[in-house]
């Protein structure tokens, strides 16, 4: 009796936080009406944790969640909810510029817009996540994430994805390459791209000016 009067006088208060702490503690036979309170606050975190409630909407959470935006409230959220519309919150997740959930919802959800979230990683240019993603996920574009990871000049790195390889080809990292053979002295290298011979490389006018000195 004592929550039943508590949950009449919060529906009439129609305070979103504290319906959702009340459905989220509490059983109710009047969830829908404490779940129009809470949706109109937009709060992605509660639509997250409400969503997985017996009966709540979990579509109509699903879109509260996708107008934020927010790549890590999406990425859980389809841990949580793998029922929903996978594809939007991909979406979410590629745009978002934060490569460890896009790595994760590439395992998760292979084939489900993979190619978007490998397109994000590789945009991101970060060398740490190119060689996760190659060694993680099947089907990856090995040359692709191999570019990003070979100018990445970062030796440790190279290394890394160097191992899963038959032939590494290190562009401009001449440097690294006693480094390389020393630790994998059976590992074939090659010099895929080691210098550009003339100060033009990007400039298309004349007389072109040649500044840059021999590698």
């Amino acid at each position: 009796l004592k929550n039943i009067k508590i949950e009449n006088f919060l529906l009439q208060m129609r305070n979103p936080g504290a319906c959702f702490r009340f459905v989220m503690n509490v059983p109710t036979n009047k969830l829908s009406e404490h779940e129009e309170i809470v949706l109109q606050a937009n709060n992605p975190h509660y639509s997250k944790k409400m969503a997985t409630l017996k009966g709540a909407d979990a579509e109509k959470h699903s879109q509260v969640i996708l107008a934020s935006k927010d790549a890590k409230i999406s990425c859980e959220f389809l841990n949580e909810l793998p029922f929903v519309d996978k594809q939007e919150h991909i979406n979410v997740i590629a745009n978002g510029c934060e490569p460890y959930y896009m790595l994760l919802a590439a395992k998760k959800y292979r084939g489900v817009g993979c190619k978007k979230l490998e397109t994000a990683i590789l945009n991101l240019k970060d060398a740490y996540y190119s060689t996760q993603y190659a060694k993680q996920i099947a089907g990856a574009d090995i040359m692709a994430h191999q570019t990003v990871v070979m100018f990445c000049g970062d030796a440790a790195q190279i290394l890394e994805f160097a191992k899963e390889v038959d032939i590494a080809g290190i562009n401009y990292n001449v440097r690294n390459y006693d480094k390389i053979s020393q630790m994998y002295p059976n590992m074939l290298i090659h010099g895929s791209e080691t210098a550009s011979t003339v100060s033009s490389r990007g400039v298309y006018h004349f007389p072109v000016e040649i500044t840059k000195k021999p590698f």
